[in-house]
């Protein structure tokens, strides 16, 4: 009558038989059980099957959806790679001081209209160790960024706050200093975690208070990290700031993940305004 089932299946079959008292025989094979039924009432149990499959029709299993590989889970190490070619094409300059005077983040020059300094001085360092430490931080900040904002808008507001916090540096400084350095972008990628963990922090926790934290937690970070006897505090706390008034705005404002043309557009407006920053840094230069 029913041959074939599997032990799912078999269940499922003898208890629709039993509620609709049809007596049954079962017994196993190896191709799976088998369930016989007295000739006078196969139709009624063939009826009685049929309905029940009809009101319980058996879920098909998803299929599996392929993995892909997510430009997400790279983008951070191919950001790291670029500092690191940036150097090496530093190291090979017979004057490398020359280099950082001429793009990297000079307060007064950049009050003066040199605004393409803020992007270029974000890929300059102070030797191998300076760049090893901002690389580490890169892969580590930016990590968290990307799986916040996306694999493209990450890199777009963390180069947005190093940008504006070498500026607004600048305007705090007035004149006479120059700074170089990635950690700008970085502290603003931290500011831009703890504007995320802010707005999630509020949108679900039944105490408002506990939204601060991870603000507090970025202050506590900067302070941590971004001190020490060559540190640029007020460019790391500028980053910082950038980080959290960013974030913050695209918290209130932004319901969603941007879909992956988006990241992609915002990924090709980082190649553009970085390149066209040294562009124009040669041009004046």
């Amino acid at each position: 009558m029913f041959a074939h089932l599997g032990t799912e299946l078999f269940r499922t079959y003898s208890l629709v038989l039993s509620s609709s008292a049809i007596a049954f025989r079962a017994y196993v094979q190896e191709s799976g059980w088998c369930i016989e039924v007295p000739v006078h009432q196969r139709r009624e149990a063939l009826r009685a099957v049929r309905l029940y499959l009809q009101e319980n029709p058996p879920k098909r299993a998803a299929k599996p959806q392929p993995k892909m590989e997510h430009p997400g889970s790279t983008s951070a190490i191919f950001a790291a790679l670029i500092l690191l070619s940036v150097q090496l094409a530093v190291a090979t300059e017979p004057h490398p001081q020359d280099l950082m005077a001429a793009f990297g983040a000079d307060a007064g020059k950049i009050l003066n209209g040199e605004l393409y300094r803020c992007v270029t001085a974000l890929l300059l360092h102070h030797g191998w160790p300076h760049l090893t430490a901002n690389a580490v931080a890169v892969l580590l900040f930016g990590t968290f960024a990307v799986r916040l904002y996306g694999w493209g808008m990450a890199w777009l507001l963390m180069l947005l706050c190093g940008a504006l916090g070498n500026y607004l540096a600048a305007v705090w400084y007035g004149g006479l200093h120059l700074s170089v350095g990635a950690s700008t972008a970085i502290f603003g990628g931290v500011g831009l975690c703890a504007a995320a963990a802010f707005w999630r922090q509020l949108k679900s926790e039944t105490q408002p208070w506990r939204a601060w934290l991870p603000l507090a937690a970025g202050l506590a970070l900067v302070g941590w990290l971004g001190t020490g006897p060559q540190a640029d505090l007020v460019a790391h706390m500028t980053g910082f700031l950038s980080g959290l008034l960013i974030g913050g705005l695209w918290g209130w404002k932004v319901k969603r993940l941007p879909s992956g043309r988006v990241q992609t557009a915002a990924v090709g407006i980082v190649a553009g305004v970085v390149l066209g920053s040294w562009f124009w840094g040669y041009l004046t230069g």
